[in-house]
């Protein structure tokens, strides 16, 4: 009989501690990915680690985190919690120390001496350095307070402010949840209604029972709104035996890296992207020699989890522990499967957002234009809407014919690669907001309907009326889409190497046709909207016009009313009298160009001239590159 140590079994299909291999992880290290189930595990699982950790950690945390304004008193709490554990870890009476997880009470917490009313005095300022949406570092923190956040870190006393992340395929949600033959819920939700009848949505819930839920059974995906198409109804060819093996990995990518990421991918979408392909290569392109069986299928993600540019060597057992994540989606059936593929988690790695092109239909055309229409008085999502139709259009180049690869309206930026083109950060959600009028109506086309939500978003938000023309040609294939750099940049430097922003404008604008008044113009479509830091890069995490919404808040407007359209842009442009307003390096050469200004001083002075202009500009951008299907459709 072996005298070697057997591993204990955990109940419930979770990760075994790899260090005393007798309880279920409930972490997992942030360095080597070895899951433990304690600090005394994690300390005695290796020195490197935890060393390199704490000093890697202490320094990046304190680079550049941005805390919303509503986060102030959770800040003060957390800085008074430290203080109060750093003066336990001082004292060498041995006596019972204040229970840190006690009351917050403030003056219990900092005392009433001299040094505690500093201490109070500098929470204050960090406090209003956050509330106005400035970064803190290491030299906002006195020595002794940055002493004291350290050995908290390297002490594993902040953790217990974490949260273990739970994944949610081990959720009962999951496993009581039941789905059609078509793959969605057996039971509609009550909250699957539109705008309309939320009056009797909230009697509704006033009168339903309340039942607590775990974070995992929060976090259970969405299914499919829409029963699925067979496999028959989308391919005439016979599907791969292989194809089930590489599903298997794509289990294993999508479990290993929501683990890696706590769930939270949305703080590093790109490198959580990276990962997702780099364990199932499948998801970017065709595999010469797919796997042929499952151990073939797992042993290929366990040797790409160990390339240093993924998981490392060093993570083996963590790698290895993910065999048990995907066993447990595989034992579940095809709801945990559905449920993957459908989590728009990773919705932006799918190669092409959107399907064929269609037929136009004016019915059809009109009644998706009501439903455009019902959309925006939902959501306040107009000015996404214009960003995507602007840069659909703007890929346009006059000097060449071959369409669709001459750029402009023709809807290529729903396809991979256009849609990750860095200009086009974020637009995912839009098309995302199109797509159930795009597979309600057959006969309104893609390039038909970005345009349409643009010109509606405009009129919505008290904006003139703009009289589109529709039958649109769409780009039937992503090889259809136009090369990245088309689009205007929001500062220097210009990819096209201009030296300054106003000639800048002029290479991209002048490319697709426009003259100077027309760039002016169009440039007053900036009174709606936002820029966001973590798309643009341009920007504040919040302003006091942004911080509580309308909508998701967040980010910087050009004028104070960011969802109605009027000359307000030209006008904060030429003020510059508020801090709160956004105002990029190509607004400045509105008014800094000497040809450009003229025309902005008179948007600025005539709110109704602007319109007049705007809708000719908007016009022409319409239907920038465009072919069309039949002769051009009008609705009025």
């Amino acid at each position: 009989m072996s005298s070697a140590r057997q591993p204990v079994s955990v109940p419930d299909g979770r990760i075994q501690c790899k260090v005393c291999s007798g309880k279920a992880a409930s972490y997992t290290c942030p360095r080597c990915n070895l899951p433990y189930c304690s600090l005394s595990c994690y300390k005695q699982h290796g020195n490197n680690c935890t060393e390199d950790f704490y000093r890697e950690q202490a320094h990046g945390e304190l680079q550049g985190q941005l805390v919303t304004g509503k986060e102030r008193l959770r800040m003060q709490e957390t800085l008074q919690r430290l203080n109060n554990l750093d003066n336990a870890s001082d004292s060498s009476s041995g006596s019972d120390s204040e229970d840190p997880e006690g009351p917050h009470d403030e003056a219990g917490m900092l005392g009433s001496g001299p040094s505690s009313k500093r201490q109070r005095q500098g929470i204050e300022a960090l406090a209003e350095k956050i509330d106005q949406g400035m970064q803190i570092s290491e030299g906002d923190l006195s020595p002794e307070e940055l002493r004291s956040f350290q050995q908290s870190l390297a002490s594993g006393q902040l953790g217990r402010l974490l949260q273990p992340w739970q994944p949610w395929w081990l959720s009962g949600a999951a496993a009581r949840l039941r789905l059609t033959a078509g793959g969605t819920r057996a039971v509609q939700p009550v909250g699957a209604a539109d705008c309309s009848e939320q009056g009797s949505l909230q009697a509704q819930l006033q009168e339903a029972p309340v039942r607590a839920i775990s974070a995992a059974d929060a976090a259970v995906p969405e299914p499919p709104r829409e029963a699925l198409p067979s496999l028959a109804s989308l391919t005439r060819v016979q599907p791969s035996p292989l194809l089930r093996w590489q599903l298997l990995e794509v289990l294993y990518a999508y479990c290993c890296t929501l683990r890696v990421f706590h769930g939270d991918w949305l703080d590093e979408p790109q490198e959580a992207l990276k990962m997702l392909q780099g364990l199932s290569p499948g998801l970017v392109a065709a595999v010469a020699q797919p796997p042929a069986s499952a151990g073939e299928a797992m042993l290929g993600c366990l040797q790409r989890a160990a390339c240093p540019g993924l998981l490392g060597a060093a993570s083996k057992a963590f790698a290895s522990a993910i065999l048990q994540d995907v066993d447990q989606t595989v034992g579940q059936g095809r709801v945990a499967m559905l449920l993957e593929f459908p989590d728009e988690t990773f919705s932006e790695s799918d190669p092409r957002l959107g399907g064929n092109a269609k037929k136009t239909d004016k019915a059809a055309l009109k009644e998706a234009r009501e439903e455009v229409f019902k959309l925006y008085e939902c959501k306040p999502c107009q000015p996404i809407a214009v960003r995507l139709a602007w840069h659909d259009s703007g890929t346009y180049s006059k000097d060449k014919t071959e369409f669709p690869k001459r750029g402009g309206a023709n809807g290529s930026i729903r396809f991979y690669p256009e849609i990750k083109h860095g200009a086009n950060a974020g637009l995912v959600a839009a098309l995302e907001l199109l797509k159930d009028i795009a597979d309600k109506y057959d006969g309104v086309g893609y390039a038909d309907l970005f345009q349409m939500a643009s010109a509606v978003a405009i009129e919505s938000a008290g904006g003139p009326k703009i009289p589109l023309r529709y039958g649109r040609k769409d780009a039937a294939a992503p090889e259809g889409c136009a090369p990245e750099g088309n689009l205007p940049a929001g500062g220097p430097p210009y990819p096209d190497g201009s030296p300054k922003a106003g000639d800048h404008l002029r290479k991209i604008f002048y490319r697709m046709g426009f003259n100077d008044q027309e760039i002016v113009a169009l440039s007053g479509a900036h009174t709606i909207g936002r820029a966001k830091p973590s798309r643009s890069g341009f920007g504040k995490e919040n302003t006091s016009y942004t911080v509580n919404g309308p909508g998701n808040p967040g980010g910087s407007s050009w004028t104070k009313d960011w969802l109605k359209f009027d000359n307000s842009y030209y006008k904060a442009v030429k003020k510059q009298d508020d801090s709160d307003l956004l105002v990029l390096d190509t607004d400045n050469a509105l008014f800094a160009d000497e040809d450009f200004r003229p025309f902005a001083e008179k948007y600025a002075a005539d709110q109704d001239a602007f319109f007049s202009d705007y809708v000719k500009a908007h016009l022409k951008l319409s239907e920038l590159g465009v072919e069309w299907e039949t002769e051009p459709i009008t609705l009025d």
